[in-house]
């Protein structure tokens, strides 16, 4: 085992020995006193045994002992040992310094300043003359070395520490490394110091009491480590120690719970070897983002301890808790609020800008349309131009296809030399490359072998100008044609565009909005792993605005305006209430996600829009069979088998959403059986015609209505499909081309085993972990790029929403509608725990809706609370629509500066783009 891990553990326990022992003197039991000897004789063992100077790893020993002896001095009102164990704490830690300060308020308070300052007369010469025993006659050098010069002696230590500043990468990396502005992580981690030392003298001012003491040490010790450059993981063992002793003062469930996690942290760290692997600067990345998050809520813990607020809000937080419990109840008997002119007025203005918004900058139908495929070397053309001229970048439009274009250029010696090579195996992607030759008269454009489809191809001399091409001669026959008749040279205007995804594909346009082309003009399809309906849906844009970019998102984007109407109609049916309706509608609008994955050609938004319509019929006829009634109601359920059917035919993973749909379904049947098996003697005479009318038939009729209606949806899906391959429609040819349709899917899906940089962990996608980098590009010194993620403010509002929401759920004791929601969202959620292939982020967005719905009950409570909760949720939308503002440039594809795209990285390791 490493030495430095034993060393490190036996620390530990020395540490949690002392602590201990204070804890029981604090409690009033002191029987913890052995544990001090323990901790004392493993401190003697580490000094003696291991032979180690007085460093880092043993001034924590000293540290400890000085400042909770300090402490139980307090406790016991022996004022003059107290000060001297606080003066021995700064010369151990430099936090002692700053301890030291809140000790002397102390100390005045409870023992005069007179008293204090004859205490401290005595006591800091006596801490001089330790110095001077410790320091071998040399106080600066020994200072020096325990404030600064330690630490870089174990450098790795530092890499290891689970901080803030390694959430933001700076651990390994120097402190006064610029990040932009001036900002250096030595500047964050002062300000970040200085923030967290005016709130927790705030915090003391308000009652400088010693039980609050343990909380200043703790918090205070909590910083440090947190924000200062060079801080090691074992910096972390001072704040678990005092919140042990706090604990013996706070005795909650959710303080003690806090401590657990600080220490099961703490322990983490410090188990941090002297390796750097991949798998540990995950680990320190975790614990970092752990570790921030749990001193966030210290913050709010002492915010609600201080005096007269703790009161207040412990009775606002219990009143919160009444209409929760309130909000959750109502829902399952309460019917959905009456529609009114205005809502329909209100949602279709909401409904208008959204669609401005999604539509503004989407695309362009001024894109090269007509072109050229080469198919073998003796289909080159030569071109002249009309002068000498000087090159500087080669413009060209990529198609579809795969292939080479080499250029060719005549030398002195009036011989064609090869002078360029460019790949063109991209997919309606506009292309600006460097081309620097001078001298140019005549080139030559030779496929090798074959070039794949050019829409267009241009020349930029060195002043940014297109160089006009006078004649072109065809290799094969030499028939000569002018520029304006010949299919590469006849749109040069739409060249002088800057490349960006405005012009060209990106990301996963190359497999959907290609297919979608390929069905439009009946050439053989390319994505076949998952069914036809969502490139069915995406060739209608491109019936009507053509083939360019533009058309082939315009009915994504269509999709995702109307899915934000049907989340609005959808929470209007489940969670009843004016209020909750327009959240949900709201969540879905100021969220990333939606909008981003709206404004690309794939397939995901309409897989999400009819999985939210499936849900919504089930949810309706969920209502009708709790109102008592036990008609069948084809009409709705026809609307969710098709709507499932739909949801299937676009991805597979609607399968998700239906089996969810079908657990509702028979959910509500049991409830219905376990209602009317209550009245026993109703029941006896009934039960022939329960079991079989109520629910044998049920079942019969309503699979006789699922299997009526999605197999044709799914079948008539294909008819594109048929027309690409040759197959002619309702034969038994084309029914054994979709049977082997579903077997490649399969095979496709069950077999992969690609990774990819931005693929990420089904637990992670609630917490926005790792985002889906899109696109990138440049024009000029500015960037362009487009990343898929959450909105920061929803997905945290939503995510403790279900831990809230959940626990509630949980204590109740009867059937709810928001346990129909959890049915339903754990069924899209769950089966990717089992899903071996890789996974992104936007695998997340079936979920959201009901996401969504979480966060709504949790801030519907607020707003029942009056003014001050309506402040709150205003707040709320307040932030996520200033985010979704700071955020536009990297959802869109905007250029701006680098450094602002960099400073809208949260998460340095993860949130890369």
């Amino acid at each position: 085992m490493n030495t430095v891990l034993v060393i490190k553990l036996i620390i530990l326990l020395a540490s949690l020995g002392i602590a201990g022992f204070y804890y029981g003197i604090f409690r009033q039991k002191n029987w913890q006193r052995g544990l001090v000897l323990a901790g004392i004789g493993v401190g003697i063992f580490l000094l003696g045994f291991f032979q180690v100077e007085l460093n880092l790893l043993s001034l924590r020993i000293l540290f400890f002992l000085v400042e909770v002896g300090s402490l139980y001095f307090l406790r016991k009102k022996q004022y003059f040992f107290a000060v001297v164990g606080g003066v021995l704490g700064g010369l151990f830690q430099p936090q002692g310094i700053i301890i030291l300060l809140f000790l002397l308020w102390y100390l005045i308070r409870k023992w005069g300043w007179r008293q204090t300052f004859k205490a401290f007369g005595v006591a800091v010469p006596l801490g001089v003359v330790v110095l001077l025993l410790l320091s071998n006659g040399s106080p600066p050098n020994w200072l020096r070395e325990v404030y600064r010069g330690v630490v870089n002696s174990e450098v790795w230590a530092s890499y290891n520490a689970g901080s803030f500043l390694a959430v933001l990468d700076g651990n390994n990396i120097s402190a006064d490394t610029p990040l932009g502005g001036g900002v250096t992580y030595q500047l964050i981690g002062i300000i970040g110091l200085l923030v967290s030392l005016v709130y927790i003298s705030f915090f003391y001012g308000k009652k400088p009491n010693l039980a609050r003491l343990p909380l200043v040490y703790g918090f205070l010790s909590w910083a440090v480590f947190l924000f200062i450059p060079g801080a090691q993981g074992i910096d972390l063992l001072p704040t678990f120690c005092f919140l042990l002793l706090a604990s013996g003062f706070w005795r909650e469930g959710s303080f003690v719970a806090a401590v657990v996690l600080v220490g099961f942290s703490c322990l983490l760290g410090i188990g941090s070897l002297e390796v750097e692997t991949e798998a540990l600067e995950r680990l320190v990345y975790l614990l970092g983002i752990t570790n921030t998050l749990l001193f966030g809520f210290f913050v709010l813990f002492l915010y609600l301890k201080s005096g007269w607020l703790e009161r207040k809000s412990r009775k606002y937080f219990q009143d919160y808790g009444i209409k929760l419990r309130q909000v959750i109840t109502e829902k399952l008997v309460q019917k959905p609020f009456a529609l009114k002119q205005a809502d329909y007025g209100r949602v279709g203005l909401l409904l208008v800008f959204y669609l401005i918004f999604v539509f503004g900058r989407l695309g362009t139908t001024a894109t090269p349309q007509k072109g050229i495929e080469f198919t073998s070397p003796q289909e080159g053309i030569e071109i002249t131009f009309t002068e000498k001229v000087e090159l500087s970048y080669l413009l060209l439009y990529d198609g579809a296809g795969t292939g080479r274009l080499k250029i060719q250029s005549l030398s002195f010696l009036n011989v064609w030399r090869d002078v360029f090579r460019v790949k063109c195996d991209d997919f309606y992607v506009l292309k600006r490359l460097p081309f620097a030759l001078k001298g140019v008269t005549k080139l030559r454009l030779i496929p090798d072998f074959a070039s794949g489809q050019i829409h267009e191809i241009g020349f930029l001399n060195k002043t940014g100008q297109l160089v006009q091409v006078k004649t072109i001669h065809r290799l094969m026959d030499q028939h000569q044609l002018s520029p304006a008749d010949y299919p590469l040279f006849d749109e040069q205007e739409r060249l002088l565009q800057a490349p960006s995804y405005f012009n060209s594909t990106y990301f996963d346009e190359i497999y959907h909005g290609r297919t979608a082309l390929e069905f439009v003009k009946g050439d053989p399809v390319y994505e076949t792993t998952h069914p036809p309906l969502g490139k069915d849906l995406l060739s209608l844009g491109i019936l009507l605005l053509g083939k360019n970019p533009l058309g082939m998102r315009f009915m994504n984007a269509l999709f995702g305006v109307i899915l934000m109407g049907i989340l609005f109609f959808f929470g209007r049916e489940v969670l009843k209430t004016r209020f909750a309706a327009y959240t949900v509608m709201l969540m879905g609008i100021l969220d990333f996600m939606p909008f981003v994955q709206s404004r690309y050609s794939t397939i995901d938004t309409m897989s999400v829009t009819f999985i939210t319509l499936m849900v919504f019929f089930a949810f309706r006829y969920l209502r009708h069979l709790f109102s008592g009634a036990n008609s069948l109601r084809a009409g709705i359920l026809i609307g969710c088998f098709a709507c499932a059917a739909a949801a299937i035919s676009v991805k597979w993973t609607g399968v998700y959403g239906f089996a969810g749909v079908v657990a509702l379904i028979l959910f509500a049947k049991i409830r219905q059986l376990y209602l009317w098996g209550r009245d026993q003697e109703f029941f006896t005479k009934n039960c022939k015609w329960f079991v079989l009318k109520n629910t044998f038939f049920f079942f019969v009729k309503s699979a006789g209505l699922f299997l009526l209606v999605a197999p044709v949806i799914y079948y008539l899906t294909y008819l594109p499909f048929f027309n690409c391959e040759g197959v002619a429609p309702f034969t038994v040819e084309s029914l054994q081309q979709v049977v082997e349709s579903q077997k490649h899917m399969y095979s496709y899906h069950a077999n992969l085993k690609a990774s990819h940089p931005f693929a990420s962990a089904w637990w992670s996608w609630p917490f926005n972990f790792k985002p889906l980098w899109l696109y990138a590009g440049e024009v000029g010194e500015w960037k362009m790029t487009i990343v898929s993620l959450g909105n920061p403010v929803i997905w945290l509002i939503a995510l403790v929403g279900v831990f809230v929401t959940g626990y509630q759920l949980w204590r109740l004791p009867k059937l709810t509608g928001l346990h129909l929601v959890v049915i339903s969202f754990l069924a899209q959620y769950l089966p990717w725990v089992l899903v071996s292939r890789v996974a992104f982020i936007y695998h997340f967005y079936p979920c959201l809706p009901l996401f969504y719905f979480f966060g709504t009950v949790f801030l519907e409570a607020f707003w029942r609370l009056g003014s001050r909760g309506k402040k709150l949720v205003y707040s709320c939308w307040i932030g996520a629509a200033v985010l979704l503002v700071i955020y536009y440039p990297v959802l869109s594809g905007l250029p701006v500066p680098d450094w602002y795209i960099n400073g809208l990285r949260l998460f340095s390791k993860d949130w890369v783009f």
